[in-house]
């Protein structure tokens, strides 16, 4: 299928306003959800390279029926391969240099040496809930959360002996929070709004280069601004390996459990009761070239300093 199929994926209010709409692919991809009266680009849609919608995947909405989806793809690959060359292919390729939309957002890149950890979130059962609320135990959430050298040898102890600890301090600890990393939808918290946030390292082990590190923490955050009128109480444990040769960690595991409270629930994304119990897990992300492992993190223009992604 990959050899027939190309994924477009953006958020969509970002891309029906993107200011470059003469750029071909958004007219391309425009007539085809205007033709058949979709107004908003969401969903799960099969389109021949040429522009021809072969089917719509909305099955099961807000969460969509799998076996459906799985099998309507097979049925649009069947048809897609129906067709003719002329039909379903363009009849002169696109330039992807000037024939793509282009988003602020690429300008962001990962520096070298940065610790790239993979963030998966999920609210366990809640009353009252369903599958209209983004914190629905239907759906988990995905993100990346990034530290730079200077930043990451906060959680390695000066001291290499066992039994040696550090309590972390900012920026590691404090992105942690902030971001929403502990949780499933929140709006960013600012640093004043942390009431605790007690990460600790410390040395368990050490064979050789090979530093065994063990994590815990508490947090306690309230928020009642404009953006954020949250509650959050939550602990963390996990563990890691630092390899001193290299100045890297080969293995990095963080598992965090929380009570979260959105506080204003808002009637197009909340449903039953405010609060939930929460899980997040921070491991390292994997490395290749895995599309799915090369999105940058949400946070990415407000979240980390001005000029981060340049070095330094």
């Amino acid at each position: 299928m990959s050899k027939n199929f190309v994924a477009v994926a953006a958020n969509d209010v970002s891309y029906s306003q993107h200011s470059d709409k003469n750029n071909w692919e958004y007219r391309l991809l425009a007539r085809v959800f205007e033709s058949e009266g979709y107004g908003i680009h969401q969903g799960i849609f099969v389109v021949t390279p040429s522009g021809k919608l072969i089917r719509n995947l909305r099955y099961g909405w807000p969460a969509p029926d799998p076996v459906r989806t799985l099998q309507g793809l097979r049925q649009s690959l069947s048809e897609y391969q129906s067709q003719s060359k002329s039909e379903r292919l363009l009849a002169k390729a696109p330039n992807p240099s000037t024939d793509r939309l282009r988003f602020e957002s690429e300008s962001f890149a990962k520096p070298a040496g940065v610790l790239d950890l993979r963030v998966v979130k999920r609210s366990y059962p809640f009353a009252g809930m369903t599958a209209m609320d983004v914190r629905s135990p239907e759906y988990f959430s995905i993100d990346r959360l990034w530290y730079k050298p200077s930043e990451y040898r906060a959680l390695v102890p000066t001291k290499i002996a066992i039994g040696e600890s550090v309590l972390v301090s900012a920026p590691f600890a404090q992105r942690l929070v902030t971001l929403c990393h502990l949780m499933v939808d929140c709006s960013p918290w600012r640093p004043d709004e942390i009431q605790k946030s007690s990460l600790t390292s410390r040395i368990e082990k050490i064979e050789s280069d090979i530093v065994t590190l063990a994590f815990s923490a508490d947090y306690a955050m309230s928020a009642n601004s404009q953006w954020n009128k949250g509650r959050y109480n939550g602990t963390s444990l996990g563990s890691a390996k630092w390899d001193r040769s290299k100045s890297s960690f080969v293995s990095f595991e963080l598992v965090s459990y929380g009570k979260h409270n959105v506080g204003d629930m808002k009637p197009n994304m909340h449903v039953g009761s405010a609060e939930t119990m929460v899980g997040s897990i921070i491991t390292l992300n994997p490395a290749g070239s895995d599309p799915d492992n090369q999105m940058i993190p949400t946070h990415w223009k407000n979240g980390y300093p001005k000029g981060w992604a340049a070095g330094g």
